[in-house]
């Protein structure tokens, strides 16, 4: 199956950051906390470039990065 401009919606690499920071703190189990929490930290040291995040993205951000830091070993500066 194909997709066309109209009927497939890709995420771009910070819209997926901040679905995994958001999803990390929203898991009942812990191992599934950590994936999340793994993911996002491998999105942002991938991304070379500047972040540059939406007032709603960076609300959700600042919700959401206790909880991964509570599962990754960078500490929440790091994140900032």
């Amino acid at each position: 199956q194909t997709c066309s401009s109209h009927n497939c919606h890709t995420s771009s690499p910070t819209d997926l950051l901040i679905f995994k920071i958001n999803s990390c703190g929203l898991r009942a189990q812990a191992a599934k906390r950590a994936i999340d929490a793994n993911d996002a930290e491998a999105l942002l040291s991938s991304m070379n470039y500047p972040l540059s995040l939406t007032t709603n993205q960076r609300s959700i951000a600042e919700t959401g990065i206790a909880d991964v830091v509570m599962y990754r070993s960078m500490l929440e500066d790091w994140w900032r």
